[in-house]
């Protein structure tokens, strides 16, 4: 399986998902849920800004500095829809582009003067970053939107280049469908509960798991899993109104 064949199948299993949940969110700010549909124009329209703007492709490394969150899954998607290298743990920011939620972070202070920086609000269907952004920097719920639903041109990805880094973690295009194993069972309707200590390659792993077995995901952040871990009716509540058929503990 060749390594954009393999990113076009999850695209597709989205499509034929169509209206149903594919990517469900607990935040401790609300719930939101993506259908196939929406998941991918959101895929499509970040993919169509990192290639339009920033010249993403084989050989360019994306810095990702986001924690678990569902608008970091349409990051990480997109940039290796791009055939572009998904750095998840940059120390420094020497990348083609930096994503992160922390514009005037040392990180970000600190980027490459080649570095475009890409700032993120994680706060449910926000449509501004929301606060002042550092010279240069981009908004990227506003500059998200102004892209087509429709995935545009794509380059050719080189499968011999790396595909994720992050720590000891390095695969390349090539291995990257072994890499995702379904790890659930097919079409299950999985519940991955997130904490602090979770890091974004392994929320990574497990949707992209869940997702390559045709099943569909619910993910909790951090405070919504410290809740749950204390009341067990309320998580039978979102298990039983979720549908919830399988369970992976990202917590611990």
């Amino acid at each position: 399986m060749i390594p954009v064949s393999f990113m076009n199948s999850l695209i597709n299993l989205n499509d034929r998902t169509g209206a149903h949940p594919q990517l469900t969110w607990y935040g401790h700010d609300g719930r939101i849920e993506l259908s196939g549909n929406v998941l991918n124009n959101w895929i499509n329209k970040t993919t169509n800004l990192l290639i339009e703007e920033f010249d993403a492709e084989s050989g360019v490394t994306i810095d990702v500095d986001l924690p678990p969150h569902w608008r970091t899954l349409t990051w990480q998607f997109a940039t290796l829809v791009t055939g572009a290298t998904l750095n998840l743990s940059p120390h420094t920011a020497a990348g083609r582009v930096l994503v992160t939620h922390q514009p005037t972070s040392d990180l970000a202070v600190g980027a490459s003067s080649a570095t475009d920086i890409v700032a993120v609000n994680l706060a449910p269907l926000a449509r501004t970053f929301g606060s002042p952004l550092p010279p240069g920097a981009v908004d990227a719920a506003g500059a998200v939107m102004t892209y087509s639903d429709a995935l545009g041109y794509v380059p050719d990805t080189d499968a011999t280049a790396r595909a994720i880094v992050s720590g000891d973690t390095a695969v390349d295009y090539l291995d990257l469908a072994n890499w995702i194993h379904p790890d659930t069972q097919p079409s299950a309707r999985t519940l991955a509960l997130v904490s602090q200590s979770t890091s974004a390659v392994d929320a990574l792993h497990c949707a992209l798991s869940v997702w390559a077995a045709g099943g569909s995901l619910v993910m909790t952040d951090p405070a919504t899993t410290a809740e749950l871990a204390t009341d067990a009716q309320r998580t039978q509540r979102i298990v039983d109104t979720e549908r919830i058929t399988h369970t992976i503990d990202l917590s611990a």
